[in-house]
């Protein structure tokens, strides 16, 4: 039997009489990588934000290596082993891209940032950052602000900073979005080795990138999963094709 990282239980979540998410259930297998995919308002979003810890359900509960998280805030869970990007980049043109992966190391060490200087950073918090710059294909540019990357390598840094965390579940929020075909196939080649190694979630509506990268393909519409299965069986599904795939808008 396969073992699971993270486990939902019949969550709801409403917004002003909403139903953004309705009674979701869903296992994800540890070392794989889980795709999230559902048509314009969906509500993929928005169960990111529960397994994050940004949005608390108004009922059912989030399980991670077995144990309930549900009321945990996103700094516990980050402790924990989850971590996050962004649909939309968040990043400081004051820090290097080094600086900014030294945060993210010393935030999951504990250590306070508040007065923080890349002068008093031990030797081993850099190494361990420059080691998830090198991991991302960054090494080389970890001098560099923000403004200087291009923005698939700006999408390149997220995910050197998520990877300081020294997460065990990664969730990614449409990766992909905004960057050029060549650099979405190198971030589809990164996200790819992954696989194994660490637990992935991934929202993405670039559905040949979905079906080139996920091991389980879980379809949401209306705030209901409709859906869960290998991708050739998500594909080959009349009611996903009718509800998704066939619709390029996205949540």
């Amino acid at each position: 039997m396969p073992e699971i990282a993270l486990e939902t239980r019949h969550l709801d979540k409403s917004f002003g009489g909403v139903d953004a998410t309705r009674d979701v259930t869903l296992a994800v297998e540890r070392g794989s990588i889980h795709a999230l995919v559902g048509p314009n308002g969906a509500g993929k979003t928005t169960l990111l934000h529960q397994l994050a810890g940004t949005v608390t359900p108004d009922r059912g509960a989030v399980l991670f290596e077995g144990e309930d998280i549900t009321r945990l805030g996103a700094a516990a869970r980050v402790r924990r082993g989850i971590a996050r990007t962004f649909q939309i980049t968040a990043l400081c043109n004051q820090l290097t891209a080094l600086e900014h992966v030294l945060l993210a190391v010393q935030r999951k060490r504990g250590v306070s940032f508040k007065l923080w200087s890349r002068a008093l950073a031990p030797g081993d918090d850099v190494e361990r950052a420059l080691a998830c710059l090198d991991r991302v294909g960054l090494r080389g540019r970890a001098g560099q602000v923000p403004d200087e990357l291009s923005y698939g390598e700006q999408r390149q840094l997220e995910l050197a900073i998520a990877l300081g965390c020294e997460p065990s579940l990664l969730l990614l929020d449409e990766p992909l979005a905004g960057v050029g075909h060549a650099e979405a196939r190198m971030l589809i080649e990164l996200v790819r080795t992954f696989r194994g190694g660490l637990t992935t979630i991934l929202i993405e509506h670039d559905m040949e990138a979905v079906f080139a990268l996920a091991d389980t393909v879980s379809v949401l519409h209306e705030g209901r999963l409709i859906a869960s299965g290998h991708p050739d069986a998500i594909a080959a599904d009349a009611a996903v094709r009718e509800a998704y795939l066939g619709d390029d808008s996205d949540a």
